[in-house]
Order: structure tokens, then C-alpha cells, then sequence
């Protein structure tokens, strides 16, 4: 099973504009190196993102009549490879881009994270305020952190 995360939004989410806000986040909140977040779509609703030559995770999108909340859009993001830290800092990037870009939250049904959903500013400002050397370190913080009683928790 790979790893994935969620974000439900307000609005359809446009994956173009996901890929920029990701660049973005990659950059400089999560520090990750200066490439640019390549969207390829696949079909209508799915695409792939690459960060670099070998990184990437899967992207999905389904409207509201299939979504957990009948209110929102969710987008999946799906890591490219489990076990490699920066896949998984890649589908997470995705998902706050989303969450920022479509008035979103992102979700974890996994329980890595300390919050199932969390608002993704919150979210930026747990990795502003983190001191990790790593990508490996940066994530082992965030599943670390306590509940804060997000939205929804």
C-alpha cells in the first residue's frame, strides 16, 4: 500500500494550479531544492507530479457526489514510492496546495499525522517552526506533534 493523503475543498480543484502552489511550498517551506512541480494529466481528472527527475506521486481528484462530505471535492495525492521520504513530503506539498489554493483542509486516514485533518496553514506553520535537517526528521516531527484539536478531530 502506498502512502496518501487527502484534501477536501470548497471548489474543484484546478491541478495546474496545484502544481505552482507546490512548487512553491517544495521551495520554501519544506526547502526541498529549486525544481519546478511538473504536472502531466492523464486523464480528465488524474495526473502525475514530478519533483525532479525521481520524484512524483499520483494525483486524483473526485467531485462532491463521491466525496466523504457531500460539500466538498476531494484530491488524492499519492506518494510515488513508500518508504522514500521525499515522495511522501511530495504528496503531503500537494495536498496543502490544494487546501490553500481551493479553501481546503488536508486529511489523513492513515494516522501519520498528528490531526486526521488539519487546516494547511497550520500545517506550514508546524514545518516553519520545526528544526529538521531532513526531510526524514521533518516528517518524524510532524507525526510527533500532539493533537491540537483541528477541524473535525
Amino acid at each position: 500500500m502506498s502512502l496518501e493523503y487527502e484534501a477536501w475543498c470548497a471548489e474543484e480543484p484546478d491541478l495546474s494550479r496545484v502544481a505552482r502552489v507546490t512548487t512553491l511550498i517544495m521551495r520554501s517551506v519544506f526547502m526541498l531544492g529549486e525544481h519546478e512541480t511538473r504536472c502531466t494529466l492523464e486523464e480528465r481528472d488524474s495526473a502525475r507530479f514530478d519533483w525532479g527527475d525521481s520524484v512524483f506521486c499520483l494525483v486524483s481528484k473526485t467531485g462532491p457526489d463521491f466525496a466523504e462530505d457531500p460539500r466538498c471535492w476531494t484530491l488524492f495525492a499519492e506518494s510515488g514510492s513508500r518508504g522514500e521520504e521525499v515522495h511522501e513530503l511530495l504528496s503531503l506539498a500537494v495536498v496543502v496546495s490544494a487546501g490553500v489554493a481551493h479553501d481546503g483542509v488536508v486529511v489523513d486516514e492513515t494516522g501519520r499525522l498528528a490531526n486526521r485533518k488539519i487546516r494547511p496553514m497550520d500545517l506550514i506553520g508546524r514545518v516553519t517552526r520545526a528544526e529538521a535537517p531532513s526531510a526524514g526528521e521533518l516528517l518524524r516531527q510532524l507525526r510527533s506533534q500532539v493533537r491540537t484539536g483541528g477541524p473535525g478531530d
